[in-house]
């Protein structure tokens, strides 16, 4: 039988210590501008399920009130179309200084 031998430590392969032909701040502009268009995205769509004022409930009987408290998943929603606003404009301004 003929015997393997391994030395340690292994031989480094040529890559070890040079600079890899990738762009990343080119690549994190990128991935900065895909991650605004999903924020915008999701931003309009949680803009436009709020309800506005009485909507619909009026005309099949609901009551109008203007001034009510949100609850339940309306004030998730509320809530969570802040945080996506934030974020949007967060993306916009590291957009913006990456640049």
């Amino acid at each position: 039988m003929d015997e393997i031998r391994v030395r340690f430590p292994l031989p480094a392969p040529e890559s070890v210590g040079k600079r890899l032909p990738i762009d990343y701040w080119r690549f994190m502009i990128d991935y900065l501008k895909i991650l605004q268009i999903i924020f915008a995205i999701v931003l309009i769509c949680s803009i436009l399920l709020q309800q506005r004022g009485s909507g619909l409930g009026v005309a099949f009987g609901g009551e109008g009130n203007v001034y009510r408290s949100r609850r339940g998943i309306e004030k998730i929603l509320f809530y969570g179309t802040i945080v996506v606003a934030i974020l949007f404009c967060t993306t916009a301004i590291l957009t913006v200084f990456f640049s």
